[in-house]
């Protein structure tokens, strides 16, 4: 039983960075995808895999089709509810709007998404920002800094997860790493969904849990 974990890129190659954890916490491995594609068909070798929890739009605001939604005229400002969610709970994140700088990372989200689908994969939109800011608060620094994803791992380890990279994971590993975690706690009953289903849900741990005492209990078999 594995749980998939996806940061999609902006950047032309790699498409995506990946992440596979069980149910007993074990990250199994982290990679990269050249294309949607590739990364869908390289789900087989995991057998049952209960969800791909994708860090990115799944779905547009108000229901649009991207022909409608990258057309509209620049005076309107759709907004997908989840993400006004997240901004009345003080968690910030870009919107997704028709004149984003982000449209090429946002339609490949959107058909990464619609491909899973098709493949009858269990799908869900999450935000690793929003789990580091449930999980730790705010006192984590920027991704981007060695030192906060080194504080990243050792916190991860003593919430019981076992991941023993070669070298110190990039920021995207990391982020693909946290996106399975939170599948694997909507799995298990630990997680919130904020918005609608008409223009897409995004999955977040429940905040009212306390974290560090609760999940390392949760892996299965331990």
């Amino acid at each position: 039983m594995v749980f998939i974990g996806v940061d999609p890129s902006g950047r032309p190659r790699p498409a995506c960075f990946c992440a596979a954890l069980t149910a007993e916490g074990r990250v199994l491995r982290t990679w990269e995808a050249a294309a949607n594609e590739a990364f869908v068909a390289s789900l087989a070798e995991f057998g049952e895999v209960k969800s791909v929890a994708v860090d990115g739009p799944l779905r547009l605001p108000q229901g649009h089709s991207p022909a409608q939604f990258f057309s509209l005229p620049s005076t309107a400002k759709p907004r997908r509810s989840s993400e006004l969610e997240l901004a009345r709970m003080g968690i910030g994140c870009f919107f997704t709007v028709p004149r984003s700088f982000a449209k090429g990372w946002i339609l490949r989200c959107l058909q990464l998404g619609e491909l899973l689908r098709l493949a009858s994969y269990s799908v869900l939109e999450v935000y690793p920002y929003a789990t580091r800011r449930v999980l730790w608060g705010r006192r984590m620094g920027h991704k981007h800094q060695k030192a906060t994803r080194l504080q990243e791992l050792d916190l991860l380890r003593r919430m019981g997860l076992s991941w023993q990279p070669r070298s110190l994971p990039s920021d995207h590993e990391m982020d693909a790493v946290l996106c399975a975690l939170t599948g694997f706690l909507s799995w298990k009953g630990y997680a919130m969904a904020l918005g609608n289903e008409a223009d897409g849900q995004i999955i977040i741990p429940d905040p009212r849990v306390d974290w560090p005492t609760v999940l390392p209990a949760l892996w299965k078999g331990r």
